[in-house]
């Protein structure tokens, strides 16, 4: 039994001994960073054989083995790993803090105001989001906005992907390319330009829409109906526009009765510039509406949206389908 006992003993040294050995750095005297795609939705060992390819540890077995015991959250993403690194060392940058890129999702409907906490939120500081945000960017999306307006409305929701090294300014350029390469692809800057207008006035009416028509479905009908509106020079008569107004400290109260060039209760054409970003869809449905005879809608309590031709109809309408929400 002494013998066997012997045996084990050894054979858990010699165990040790080798797991220590492939724990170490495949080369210490290299300190160079080599990038590391990790794919979403990879398991332990099919990192340790994308670490093994590229020749950054000594064992797969030791890597998943020390990956498992210390429960280790190996995060999707591109990382910098160093030959010159353990095994331990590594598993520790695989988190998500050490990544060298991250993501940033700009959402729908958001605006400059959000869009600033957002970065923030991000860890931007205040002066690197004022810098970005004020900065002049010589780019074709922005041939067509007035020079004193900021960029609400230009800051294309989706999820972008940036380098730690990368700066705001950036990240405001890939915005400006998504959305001007979207119009150029599908043919939406060709149609812009057929209706007379510009990206500054497709991007305002739209922002227009989105805010009045959360839901796809009504989108294109109420874009006809401001259609409608704008062809006869009749207000808009949008009431999400001098709420825009209010919030951005463009008027002091919050009605209809607001003064600002932005009301378009009181003042007929398009606004000054966009209320928010938007979605794709919604900016499609604008350029493409529904035709039809309406020049007016109101969503009642019921949650649907009711449209009418006359004012009569349209008074009929709020009458009966909106006694609380029209308070």
């Amino acid at each position: 039994m002494l013998f066997v006992g012997g045996v084990v003993l050894a054979v858990a040294a010699a165990l040790g001994a080798w797991v220590a050995v492939n724990m170490q750095p495949v080369d210490s005297s290299n300190g160079e960073f080599v990038e590391v795609e990790v794919p979403v939705g990879a398991s332990i060992q099919q990192v340790a054989s994308i670490l093994t390819a590229k020749d950054l540890i000594r064992s797969d077995l030791v890597f998943v083995l020390l990956a498992k015991l210390s429960s280790a959250r190996i995060e999707a993403g591109t990382h910098e790993i160093s030959p010159s690194m353990s095994t331990a060392d590594i598993i520790h940058r695989l988190n998500s803090a050490s990544k060298s890129t991250f993501q940033i999702t700009i959402l729908p409907e958001m605006t400059m105001l959000d869009i600033k906490d957002l970065f923030i939120k991000y860890d931007f500081s205040s002066a690197e989001v004022n810098t970005a945000l004020t900065k002049t960017y010589n780019h074709p999306l922005l041939a067509s906005k007035p020079s004193e307006l900021d960029l609400e409305g230009y800051i294309f929701p989706d999820t972008y992907e940036m380098r730690k090294q990368d700066n705001l300014e950036t990240l405001l350029e890939m915005t400006f390319d998504n959305l001007y390469d979207r119009l150029e692809t599908d043919g939406s800057l060709a149609l812009i330009n057929s209706k007379d207008l510009t990206i500054h006035q497709a991007l305002t009416l739209s922002s227009i829409v989105g805010k009045e028509a959360p839901e796809d479905q009504d989108q294109k009908i109420i874009a006809g109906v401001f259609w409608n509106r704008l062809n006869i020079d009749m207000p808009l008569g949008s009431d999400v526009t001098f709420k825009y107004a209010y919030k951005m400290g463009y008027c002091g109260v919050d009605s209809p009765d607001c003064a600002s060039a932005w009301n378009t209760r009181i003042h007929a054409g398009l606004p000054p510039g966009p209320i928010s970003n938007m979605k794709y869809s919604t900016l499609q449905a604008t350029l493409n509406p529904t035709a039809s005879e309406f020049y007016y809608f109101v969503a009642g309590d019921d949650g649907i949206i009711h449209y009418a031709t006359t004012e009569d109809q349209h008074h009929a309408n709020v009458y009966q389908y909106c006694s609380v929400q029209c308070q």
